[in-house]
């Protein structure tokens, strides 16, 4: 019988993660494999994978799995990724995953505009998510961003939180904003705001 040594298990699991990153492997039967094992044995096991395309196709699996203390960690360290696309990923998942303590790094993450708009606009929706106060005042100096996406995703941050005080910033901006994705966003945080 051959011993597999944990560099053996670290490559299989890399080269697994490839795969699916390269769309060799089936949706269907990717959703079987994955929905088996525990997300932290998923992290455990990748603690040392340097390939961006799998971190961000593990990042995607663990949006859809209850995250442990573990994951959490996992995923707040992949917030200082020097791969924008692997940050963007891992506030998609911490917010997705509800991962409350990891809100106050998603938020210095959203409030540094040298970060790819991307990474950005996921922060603002992790951070809505996650209901983070803390936010409010930043979120509602976005809704006059240059950029229609950071505009869009902090409309709905300030309607998911859902502080009564939003509701000014939100309306102000409804009688500038052109683009009609942005208005929706606003006019259904409104909504949610009126509730």
């Amino acid at each position: 019988m051959v011993k597999t040594t944990s560099h053996d298990k670290q490559a299989l699991l890399t080269k697994f993660l490839s795969r699916i990153c390269r769309r060799k492997m089936a949706g269907e039967l990717f959703d079987q494999v994955v929905d088996h094992i525990p997300a932290a044995v998923l992290v455990n096991r990748s603690r040392n994978i340097t390939d961006t395309h799998a971190l961000v196709v593990l990042c995607n699996i663990l949006r859809k799995k209850k995250s442990s203390p573990s994951v959490a960690r996992w995923l707040m360290d992949l917030l200082r990724h020097n791969d924008s696309g692997v940050r963007s990923a891992a506030a998609e998942a911490l917010g997705d995953s509800g991962v409350r303590s990891a809100a106050p790094k998603l938020f210095e993450l959203f409030k540094d505009t040298t970060n790819q708009v991307y990474v950005r606009d996921n922060c603002a929706m992790a951070l809505g998510l996650l209901k983070y106060h803390k936010a409010v005042r930043e979120l509602e100096k976005s809704l006059d961003s240059e950029h229609r996406t950071i505009r869009l995703t902090s409309a709905f941050a300030l309607g998911n939180i859902g502080l009564r005080s939003a509701r000014e910033s939100l309306e102000a901006r409804l009688t500038v904003e052109r683009d009609h994705s942005v208005k929706d966003a606003i006019v259904l945080a409104l909504a949610k705001l009126a509730k």
